[in-house]
């Protein structure tokens, strides 16, 4: 996995708010004056609420702190979360970003792999560095690469945002929140050969070809929706506000969703300082966790699956993702399974204590083995 979420957040940020607008415009050149920044502190207040109409609700507010030097690509936010309304509590999240290597304290992360795979585990260090393996570096020249992308995107519509001196605001209806993602979804399936390189797979062409027939299929299966999708979130609305200092930013932004299941509310207060000696220091006690160690460490924990033998001897054996099918000796004696003891050895995988070429299935269950009667498929099932 390319360890790019945050550059790709900021993307899809500034992409949120493109035009061709002469306001936009002096919007996004603000914006890159703070891109530019050698070094930033913000802090957030978010707080986010959602109730669904059969009775799920969660309500959060969050309190977070972050910094970055952007010339060297090294970030750090810090999360601390209030559960309100009975909502599931969130540890405190610390986390920091070097290039593309991200680290992240150890209660956060046990938290998540819980969360995912219900796995319980164990780690001795503060904090976990995920380290990024598929050759994407995250460096001040792949930012100048995105910033390039957006700086020569034009989606063809007016937002409506509006000047007030360095005061910029945006109100969005649900209705243009619904055709600025179908601007933006045209405007990367026409110009994806123009992303850049560093995101992309090595080998990844685009012919004008293949443009033309993700343009269709878009608007085959998705466009006939768009009036579908507005009705569904009608009284929607995004409302923004930012404030650009020479030294300092400010936004205020409040994301309402009205829908059919349910109705949500995410607003946001933050501010931005630019600092020009700003140091971050990494963490030292680090236990490093490469791709496939977190994919193993994600993947769900798989409930026992038994060894499945039928009574004319047929069997299924399960192991892990995978299993073998087969036929093993048996015996039937007045009612009584007697199933043949080497055979029964290798498909558990153990030795089976007996001096007898034959063992009755309910032996089996004295020597530890959970053996049951599937009534359904009419099969032994030994675990």
């Amino acid at each position: 996995m390319k360890r790019i979420s945050l550059v790709m957040a900021v993307l899809m940020i500034m992409l949120s708010t493109m035009g061709f607008t002469s306001v936009e415009k002096a919007y996004w050149e603000e914006n890159k004056k703070i891109m530019q920044w050698e070094g930033v502190e913000s802090e957030q207040d978010l707080s986010l609420n959602f109730k669904t109409t059969d009775g799920f609700a969660i309500n959060y507010k969050m309190d977070i702190k972050s910094k970055g030097i952007m010339k060297d690509m090294v970030t750090y936010i810090e999360v601390n979360t209030e559960a309100l309304e009975n909502s599931p509590a969130i540890p405190q999240i610390k986390m920091y970003t070097k290039g593309a290597d991200l680290y992240i304290n150890k209660e956060a992360f046990v938290a998540f792999v819980k969360l995912v795979s219900q796995k319980d585990i164990e780690i001795a260090e503060d904090y976990v560095k995920i380290t990024n393996e598929q050759n994407v570096e995250i460096s001040a020249s792949l930012m100048d690469e995105i910033m390039k992308f957006v700086e020569e995107i034009d989606l063809g519509m007016d937002m409506g945002m509006v000047q007030d001196g360095n005061k910029y605001t945006l109100n969005l209806d649900s209705d243009k929140m619904i055709d600025l993602l179908d601007a933006y979804m045209r405007y990367i399936f026409n110009n994806m050969d123009k992303m850049p390189s560093s995101l992309m797979p090595a080998d990844f062409k685009m012919t004008e070809e293949e443009k033309q027939e993700m343009l269709a299929m878009y608007d085959a299966f998705v466009t006939p929706y768009k009036d579908t999708a507005k009705a569904a979130i009608k009284g929607s609305r995004y409302y923004q506000v930012d404030t650009f200092e020479d030294s300092k930013y400010a936004q205020e932004a409040v994301l309402d969703i009205k829908t059919p299941m349910g109705n949500g509310t995410l607003a946001m207060n933050s501010v931005s300082n630019r600092i020009s000696d700003l140091k971050i220091s990494l963490p030292s006690s680090v236990k490093v966790v490469n791709q496939e160690e977190l994919n193993e460490m994600m993947m769900p924990e798989m409930p026992p699956m038994p060894l499945s033998i039928s009574l004319d001897g047929s069997y299924v054996n399960f192991k892990g993702n995978d299993f073998t099918e087969g036929k093993i000796e048996v015996k039937n004696v007045n009612g009584t399974t007697y199933l043949n003891v080497n055979q029964l050895s290798k498909l558990l995988s153990t030795i089976i204590e007996t001096k007898e070429d034959y063992i009755r299935t309910t032996d089996l269950a004295d020597l530890g083995f959970d053996v049951q009667w599937n009534v359904e498929s009419k099969t032994i099932d030994i675990y």
